[in-house]
């Protein structure tokens, strides 16, 4: 089955480039389209055997087609392939700001939605999917089954989209933002420790702690538990850590509610 990318901008390109890499896709089933020639150019020499198209074209010759432009440009996107998108296509849309059912108001495709992650170019972290009213079963599979070879592909409700979206889209920034932190605060409280040590140290404890979680089967507070000895050094540096973290991420989830929802105000599809 051909797949067809309209925009392959950052997140266009890393599920083109995830897909190929992890054999979900051949290069040779992959239509893109992009406004900017350069961008194309670019994917094309990357990823030999990508057919590079017009947007309508990429529509005419793939029945699944993913919408990879930004929340403002859907609206435009769609206008141009107008009616050679079809209720035969299934329609993916990236962006958590467009509701699904103002996306089915202007399409008579199948629409569905995927929060990707740059974890996907690893092959890891979650896909979120949120499906419209049109969307088949044999659709969901086609999907999911796609997904599956870069991602843990995770059905939830539209509603349930920015908090999900903060933890797994938003959250290898979040957290390489945390651990950044902890390495240059380390290398302030110890001059004689250069920051890039610092950081590799971060890096490594971080991997095994991911690793302690995945493979061994550890829950959160069992990893706490069993280094956070009561009396010790570290169970006071948790404590204190319990007292002042949550009301940080409290406010993230907080501000990226509010941003959306401000964003969505003055969209127009």
């Amino acid at each position: 089955m051909d797949v067809g990318f309209i925009g392959t901008g950052s997140m266009g390109s890393l599920l083109i480039r995830s897909l190929v890499r992890y054999g979900a896709l051949r290069p040779g089933a992959v239509w893109a389209a992009n406004r900017t020639p350069a961008k194309l150019e670019r994917l094309a020499s990357e990823v030999p055997g990508v057919h590079p198209a017009p947007a309508r074209e990429v529509v005419r010759r793939c029945p699944l087609v993913f919408l990879c432009v930004k929340p403002g440009e859907t609206g435009a996107a769609l206008e141009e392939v107008g009616d050679d998108l079809t209720p035969d296509h299934l329609l993916v849309i990236l962006s958590n700001m467009l509701p699904l059912e103002a996306v089915e108001a202007r399409t008579a495709a199948r629409v569905a939605k995927v929060i990707p992650s740059l974890a996907h170019q690893v092959g890891g972290g979650v896909a979120l999917i949120m499906y419209g009213n049109r969307v088949r079963p044999a659709d969901r599979q086609r999907l999911e089954r796609l997904l599956a070879p870069i991602a843990r592909p995770l059905v939830i409700r539209e509603h349930q989209g920015r908090t999900a979206a903060d933890i797994t889209s938003c959250g290898p920034a979040f957290l390489a933002c945390v651990l950044q932190a902890m390495a240059r605060a380390a290398a302030e409280a110890q001059p004689d420790l250069p920051l890039p040590v610092a950081e590799a140290l971060v890096r490594e404890t971080a991997l095994a702690t991911a690793r302690l979680l995945a493979e061994d089967g550890m829950t959160f507070d069992e990893v706490i538990a069993r280094i956070s000895v009561p009396g010790g050094i570290t169970a006071e540096a948790v404590r204190l850590l319990a007292e002042q973290v949550p009301a940080a991420w409290e406010a993230v989830f907080r501000t990226t509610r509010e941003v959306e929802e401000e964003k969505r105000r003055r969209l127009r599809l």
